[in-house]
């Protein structure tokens, strides 16, 4: 039997696929929402998330969210519609 892998401090490969699919997911939506005239907030929810931080420096989805709504800004000169994040975790 192979030893118990920590998943709350080492990010697995099924998660950092995940993590960048919703990476690349949430960039296009941003700008999807960013253009359409009858939204004025964005919400987003993020639970059983995590820190956010793993060993290696790897970043779960908290930092990512921040990390993209961060470049969002900034590509659309410094320009962003309101945004609710709600991270939650149960630790």
């Amino acid at each position: 039997m192979g030893k118990n892998i920590d998943s709350k401090t080492i990010m697995l490969e099924h998660s950092k696929a995940k993590v960048e699919l919703y990476k690349r997911y949430l960039s296009i939506y941003l700008n999807i929402l960013y253009r359409a005239p009858s939204v004025k907030k964005t919400y987003l929810f993020d639970l059983m998330c995590g820190e956010g931080v793993y060993q290696k420096n790897e970043y779960g989805s908290p930092i990512i969210t921040l990390q993209t709504i961060k470049n969002h800004y900034y590509q659309n000169k410094k320009s962003c519609k309101d945004i609710e994040i709600w991270f939650n975790d149960n630790r």
